[in-house]
């Protein structure tokens, strides 16, 4: 029981003030085996040695308060509910893009599913460069960014003959901004920027405003049409 209270209090220790730890930290730290510490935590979550002590459901992090438990089960449903969105998402625009396929000429087809394509790898990899970047005011930026280009290409998948309007978005602005934003995100890893370093990261987070403002003036010009129909039908009304 000694020892078991003695490697109650390391574990602890080692957890810190983050009151948390994952299972193999704590075996590296005192030179055990991963599963000899994990049915170590188990035995003593039973015996109450850590009152309000959880082991996740993968059973890789324990976690020494209610606080922090609450924390996980509330990361864990945003994580849920986030990956059942992009599921939705995914096959929305699965069948949008059939439906879409379908109107056009065969010759066009190809072209179409490839320019849908490159859009889509492109929001994902926006994705994932803005959570790999942790300052607020870029991310409010990249979230704009996002969401408009999935708007625009919602819409152009709703009306596959706009894609000659596409042209320019893909060959230049999206290449360009993917660019900036892969720039900025090494940037950002410098522990100690110097001026340069800080003046372009200033500098890209201003053309991702201008790059933002194009992409919703795109946005509009993909609506112009269906706007003009309808105030047309307004008017005869």
């Amino acid at each position: 029981k000694k020892g078991m209270l003695d490697r109650a209090k390391k574990y602890a220790m080692i957890a810190g003030n983050n009151m948390y730890v994952q299972i193999s930290m704590l075996a590296s730290s005192l030179g055990l085996k991963v599963n000899r510490v994990k049915k170590d935590v188990k035995r003593m979550l039973r015996k109450g040695y850590y009152p309000e002590g959880f082991l996740d459901a993968g059973e890789t992090t324990l976690m020494l308060s209610n606080d922090v438990f609450k924390q996980y089960e509330q990361t864990m449903k945003t994580a849920d509910e986030r990956r059942m969105e992009e599921a939705k998402n995914a096959a929305l625009n699965d069948e949008l893009l059939n439906e879409a396929l379908s109107k056009l000429d065969p010759s066009m087809r190809e072209e179409f599913a490839q320019m849908v394509g490159s859009g889509r790898d492109c929001i994902s990899h926006l994705h994932s460069l803005n959570d790999d970047i942790p300052g607020e005011s870029i991310s409010r930026k990249l979230d704009s960014l996002e969401k408009t280009l999935m708007e625009i290409f919602r819409r152009l998948q709703e009306h596959p003959e706009q894609m000659n309007r596409m042209h320019k978005l893909m060959d230049y602005y999206l290449p360009t901004m993917i660019k900036l934003v892969e720039a900025y995100a090494e940037y950002d890893k410098v522990s100690n920027p110097g001026p340069d370093i800080i003046s372009a990261k200033n500098e890209i987070e201003k053309t991702l405003d201008t790059i933002n403002e194009a992409f919703v003036q795109l946005q509009n010009n993909l609506f112009r049409d269906s706007v003009w129909d309808v105030t047309t039908d307004a008017q005869v009304l």
